[in-house]
């Protein structure tokens, strides 16, 4: 299980990450397609898991579930059951990610 804290969300210009850069950049994106859908609902993304069972890529799209008390995204992928959570942002206005939401 994973889990981050996000803070620098709250920022206007969110700081470029040095070490960890995809890693942070995979976490803000699950965060952002979390923020465009709808609060407790849970939604498949069109995020590809990163995670490479048997040194090959998983097949699995994400799906997330954002809560707002706590402010929390849950995030899970259905084929490698790789999971985590996500917190330390202030929901705001709905990021432009709708092309990262599932259909």
């Amino acid at each position: 299980m994973w889990t981050g804290v996000v803070a620098h969300l709250n920022e206007p210009e969110p700081p470029e990450p040095e070490r960890g850069g995809a890693v942070n950049r995979y976490l803000l994106a699950i965060v952002e397609v979390a923020l465009a859908g709808p609060c407790g609902v849970t939604t498949r993304t069109r995020l590809r898991c990163r995670r490479r069972p048997g040194r090959r890529a998983c097949e699995g799209a994400l799906l997330v579930r954002r809560h707002e008390v706590p402010a929390e995204v849950q995030w899970g992928c259905p084929l490698c059951r790789d999971h985590g959570r996500i917190r330390g942002f202030v929901p705001k206005a709905k990021p432009k990610a709708a092309a990262l939401m599932g259909g």
